[in-house]
């Protein structure tokens, strides 16, 4: 699976710098809160937005964020930290769960092409039916 481009944070709550990174801050290590990246499950995951997704690949995925994700290892940080690895730690089940489901991962491709349940009458792309 590609890795996607991240969107840049607009600053570290706690560090105030920005970066590509989301999920921690490259320059103070903090754990930081679930941003518009937590709506598309692909990127919250770190892979490339495909109907074929290696179940393999998304395990360890998700068992290598879980694990930096867990509250457990924020007990004794501050209550905004682990406020954010709860939220964080939602968001991968979330993900996790709807990628793994074929249907819900093409439901969720769909969404993430501007398709919205509601919208039954307009076509998908060709390419993303093909795919």
């Amino acid at each position: 699976m590609d890795k996607p481009s991240f969107p840049l944070i607009p600053a570290c709550w706690s560090c105030g710098k920005s970066s590509k990174a989301y999920h921690f801050c490259p320059a103070c290590g903090k754990i930081q809160p679930v941003g518009t990246e937590g709506k598309d499950y692909f990127q919250f995951l770190g892979c490339s937005q495909a109907m074929c997704l290696s179940g393999e690949e998304l395990r360890k995925r998700f068992y290598s964020l879980s694990r930096k994700f867990h509250p457990d290892y924020y007990q004794n940080s501050t209550q905004q930290e682990l406020d954010f690895s709860l939220e964080r730690s939602a968001t991968l089940n979330r993900a996790y769960h709807t990628l793994r489901d074929p249907l819900a991962r093409a439901k969720h491709l769909l969404e993430q092409a501007g398709f919205a349940n509601d919208e039954a009458k307009t076509q998908p792309p060709a390419d993303l039916l093909m795919e």
